[in-house]
């Protein structure tokens, strides 16, 4: 567990899964659906409070635009913590077009 736990906290549990993958034509908001996009985030645990909040409020969806970390990073994980499902409706892609 030391070898793929990350950092020197470890909780005795690790798992390999499959990164969930949604695009834009999947995507089916209500017509008075909250979606929230991001553009350009570089640190993972800024994206996982963005997850963390969007669930907090209510958000049918977040759109990562040009991501520059990994929704997926431990950080990012870390900082969603207390999301009731933190990735279920986060879309990550390149730019967006009109």
């Amino acid at each position: 567990i030391a070898k793929v736990a990350f950092g020197e906290r470890s909780d005795g549990i690790v798992a390999i899964v499959e990164s969930p993958a949604i695009t834009l034509e999947e995507l089916t908001p209500p017509d008075d659906a909250l979606i929230v996009v991001v553009e350009g985030v570089e640190k993972p645990g800024n994206l996982g409070a963005v997850l963390r909040t969007a669930d907090a409020v209510g958000v049918h969806a977040v759109i990562a635009a040009d991501p520059r970390t990994d929704p997926f990073n431990p950080n990012a994980i870390r900082a969603s913590i207390g999301t009731r499902s933190p990735r279920s409706n986060l879309l990550v892609g390149g730019h967006l077009d009109s």
